[in-house]
C-alpha cells in the first residue's frame, strides 16, 4: 500500500480514504456530539438515542455492548463517523416526510448513514 493513499481495514475489505467537500472540523461544528460518546466509542459501544427504547431489535443485539444516551440527534451512533436511522415502513407509509426531516437534522455530522429498516 502507498503511503499516499491511506485505507482502513474491516476485515477482509479495504476501503480507500475519500476526500470530502466539507472538513471534518466544519462537521463536527455542525453537530456536537456530547462529551462521553467518543469515550464510549472507543471502547466499541454502540450509543442508542433514549427515543429507542422498546424497539424490539433491541433485543437482537447481542454481541456488542450498548447503551442509551438521551442526547444524540441520530437513533444509533455506530461510531465517530457512523449513525444509524430506524425506520418502520408502516410509520413510513403514515408520515412519509419523516425520514427526510431526520436526515436533514443530521446536518453533514456523519460520514456513513445507515437506514435500518423494519419491513412490517
Amino acid at each position: 500500500m502507498d503511503a499516499e493513499e491511506p485505507s482502513t481495514s474491516a476485515g477482509p475489505f479495504q476501503f480507500e480514504s475519500q476526500p470530502t467537500s466539507q472538513s471534518q472540523d466544519d462537521k463536527n461544528k455542525s453537530l456536537e456530539l456530547p462529551k462521553n460518546i467518543p469515550g464510549l466509542i472507543a471502547k466499541g459501544s454502540i450509543i442508542v438515542s433514549a427515543k429507542q427504547r422498546g424497539n424490539p431489535v433491541l433485543k437482537h443485539i447481542r454481541n456488542v455492548p450498548w447503551e442509551y444516551d438521551s442526547d444524540i440527534v441520530p437513533d444509533y451512533i455506530l461510531g465517530v463517523t457512523t449513525c444509524a436511522l430506524f425506520l418502520s415502513i408502516r410509520y413510513h407509509n403514515l408520515h412519509p416526510d419523516y425520514i427526510h426531516d431526520r436526515l436533514k437534522e443530521l446536518k453533514g455530522a456523519f460520514d456513513l448513514r445507515i437506514l435500518l429498516v423494519q419491513v412490517n
